[in-house]
């Protein structure tokens, strides 16, 4: 049986009988041990109850530090699940997945395909300059969700020019790196303006 509730309220139980000291050295243990489970349901369920402590037991401020870093480790999981039954290859690695498994309780976001397009209408002529714009302009449309692009589970590029693709790499490299979405890139024969020189739509998902 995994970690639980019920488990987690007998600890709760014991938690109310220390003295303050031991507390602070229990529920320090208790995120350390959250942070090393490697079974990732079961970890975000231990941060998830180490989050709601508060509400038990009187806060001091070296509680308040640690619920502050389960607090945050909990809003750092993604809440999808990267799957490599064989090895990423370079340049790719660290921004590119084969598959991103996502849970039915996720909130879903379908982001329209952006271009590098300045919302105040201006357009880089080069295509580094462009590809930057078009992921800001993503990154808008998350923030606009309440996501970030660690939610971010799959992504399309779409470019005109073959010759971009180093490019495009290393504009993902220094924006998305560690994200690692699902990815297709395709070569187009156009886009909607001939001035445009990628387009980017991306699925993103989240609690």
């Amino acid at each position: 049986m995994g970690y639980g509730w019920v488990s987690y309220y007998w600890k709760v139980i014991r938690l109310k009988r220390m003295d303050p000291s031991t507390q602070v050295e229990w529920i320090r243990s208790e995120l350390v041990d959250a942070l090393r489970d490697q079974d990732r349901e079961s970890k975000r369920r231990r941060l998830l109850h180490l989050t709601d402590l508060p509400s038990h037991i009187p806060k001091s401020d070296e509680l308040s530090k640690l619920y502050d870093q389960a607090l945050a480790a909990y809003h750092g999981m993604p809440i999808s699940i990267r799957h490599d039954p064989f090895p990423v290859g370079t340049p790719y690695q660290g921004i590119y997945s084969h598959g991103v498994e996502t849970p039915a309780r996720a909130r879903t976001l379908h982001v329209s395909g952006q271009v590098g397009q300045q919302p105040d209408g201006n357009l880089p002529s080069d295509f580094r300059g462009q590809c930057r714009q078009a992921l800001r302009n993503v990154f808008s449309v998350l923030s606009a969700a309440g996501m970030t692009p660690k939610d971010i589970v799959k992504m399309s590029f779409y470019l005109v020019r073959r010759e971009d693709m180093d490019a495009l790499v290393e504009v993902r490299k220094e924006l998305l790196d560690g994200f690692r979405p699902a990815i297709t890139t395709l070569f187009v024969a156009g886009l909607v303006s001939p001035d445009w020189l990628v387009e980017v739509d991306v699925v993103a998902c989240a609690e």
